[in-house]
């Protein structure tokens, strides 16, 4: 029997690290028509992508990558079936953004509930757990109008394994929305303070293509601390930076954990850390390094616990980077949604692919 390529990756990403002097990036799975925007990597080294409903054409919502077989609807051919006309969207993918695997080994994925970001659909902005031991849904949080208003889009999504927690960026309206995975408690965070908010006026070029739309709160990334804080709660910071800005911004896990949330308390912990880069997706690491997918550069970049910015790896190939995942072994996987070159930009009715999955080896400490 041949041993399939997903098994063997690892092994080769190992290599690869060892024998060059730098990061290299590496091709995992294109797609030519599904916009994939999410990425997704359990500790087996299985691999998650979505694509959201935001073209006409669309199939699934999340595709599972095998290496033996073409990509298959995730977790279900009928969890990816819903339509305007026929289906469920409380139990079914609509807009699926951002899918995650935590530290748990469990996948998430975040659906904002907004075809083509537009009006929400009702009952369809969720948080979806899925046991990928079974391949079944475990848990469904469900968002109402406070906490997902009309006008929002679910982005992104990290989770606090010590105290379950999860911390989500609105881009569509700028907030974070922080759950309590075990009890449901949820709340809006920093729905009017200027760090969830675009910067004003803000202009941009991402290979040669002028960017000027305003989104609000994307990438999140979580950098947790070894000690205990307030009451016993685990602290660490969350870090969050609007796309259309390049200023980034974190706040003590403690304050956003708190219950019940003091709105006051919260705003004044944020702390504005200074200039980064324009980025979409973001990732931490053990040591407190955030990683930034830099779209005018066509590169990932880093931001060291002292503040630095280091180029990890820059390349052509990514023709805007979306979002990150780590793999088993520490190599950091990323996707290449070219929004820039989507039918919102290109002046035609179709997205120009090809949409990739690249993988970086021997990037995490």
């Amino acid at each position: 029997m041949r041993t399939p390529l997903l098994a063997l990756l690892p092994f080769l990403l190992l290599l690869t690290g060892c024998a060059s002097p730098g990061p290299e990036l590496m091709h995992v799975a294109s797609f030519q028509s599904a916009q994939i925007t999410g990425v997704a990597v359990t500790d087996e080294g299985r691999i998650f992508v979505n694509s959201p409903r935001w073209h006409a054409g669309h199939t699934n919502s999340v595709r599972e990558i095998r290496f033996n077989g073409a990509p298959r609807a995730y977790p279900s051919a009928f969890v990816n079936g819903w339509t305007e006309d026929v289906g469920d969207p409380k139990r079914q993918w609509v807009c699926v953004q951002s899918v995650h695997v935590d530290a748990k080994n469990r996948l998430w994925v975040l659906d904002p509930g907004a075809p083509e970001l537009g009006d929400l659909v009702p009952g369809a902005p969720k948080l979806v757990e899925i046991d990928t031991s079974t391949n079944q849904m475990v848990r469904s949080f469900l968002f109402n109008e406070r906490l997902a208003p009309n006008g929002s889009y679910l982005n992104d999504v990290r989770i606090d394994t010590r105290d379950d927690f999860a911390f989500i960026t609105d881009s569509g309206l700028g907030a974070i929305i922080v759950i309590d995975l075990d009890s449901g408690r949820a709340s809006r965070l920093l729905d009017n303070d200027p760090s969830t908010k675009a910067q004003p006026g803000f202009i941009a070029e991402i290979q040669g293509v002028p960017f000027g739309l305003t989104v609000h709160a994307d990438g999140i990334a979580l950098v947790e601390e070894p000690t205990s804080s307030v009451e016993g709660v685990h602290d660490g910071w969350v870090y969050w930076q609007a796309l259309s800005s390049r200023t980034l911004y974190r706040a003590p896990m403690s304050q956003l954990k708190s219950n019940p949330p003091n709105a006051t308390r919260i705003a004044e912990s944020v702390e504005r850390l200074g200039t980064t880069v324009m980025t979409d997706g973001m990732e931490a690491d053990a040591v407190g390094n955030v990683y930034f997918s830099a779209l005018e550069q066509d590169a990932i970049v880093r931001r060291t616990p002292e503040g630095e910015l280091e180029t990890v790896v820059s390349d052509p190939r990514l023709a805007w980077p979306d979002s990150f995942a780590w793999g088993p072994n520490g190599e950091l996987y990323v996707t290449t949604s070219r929004i820039h070159q989507s039918a919102w930009f290109n002046g035609t009715d179709a997205n120009q692919g090809p949409f990739e999955v690249l993988v970086v080896g021997g990037v995490r400490p």
